[in-house]
């Protein structure tokens, strides 16, 4: 990625937020010209809203409205709906618990889940790496961010 960055990189990456602003972490990625592993996107909830921006901002880019882009995602993705539904995150983005069958190594189980969910804990996630966990724990609704990130993007690009 390193030619690529090099290729296009300006001055404005750096002014560069994400669409969506009602989500109580930041994304915080101090980028340059020069690529470094840092630009990843390491934390869940990071990946997370960056998949909703992109889907918006293809979704525009080929001239759907964002009635037809929820529609799509409402139709062709009931499970991810579902997966969704029941994923929680900490405050610092982590995913605490999910019954999304795709992320069966992520988070603690159920029981850990059950016993803890109302404060922050300590446990070792289902990878068995030790994890602190800080609440109060959430959930997010893609079909929100849609309209928040679709609004943000209308302003800036249309």
């Amino acid at each position: 990625y390193a030619n690529l960055l090099k290729g296009v990189y300006t001055d404005e990456f750096k002014a560069d937020n994400s669409l969506i602003s009602s989500i109580p972490i930041s994304l915080d990625w101090n980028i340059t010209d020069e690529w470094n592993e840092s630009f990843a996107i390491w934390r869940d909830l990071d990946r997370y809203i960056t998949m909703v921006e992109l889907d918006v901002l293809a979704a525009k880019g080929i001239g759907m409205t964002l009635d037809q882009l929820i529609d799509l995602y409402s139709i062709n993705y009931p499970n991810m709906d579902d997966n969704e539904k029941n994923t929680w995150y900490d405050q610092e983005g982590k995913i605490v618990f999910t019954t999304n069958k795709s992320f069966v190594k992520f988070g603690v189980s159920k029981d850990v889940w059950e016993k803890n969910k109302d404060a922050d804990f300590s446990d070792l996630d289902l990878l068995g790496i030790s994890r602190n966990y800080v609440a109060p724990y959430f959930r997010t609704d893609r079909i929100s961010l849609y309209k928040e990130a679709w609004d943000m993007a209308t302003k800036l690009y249309d």
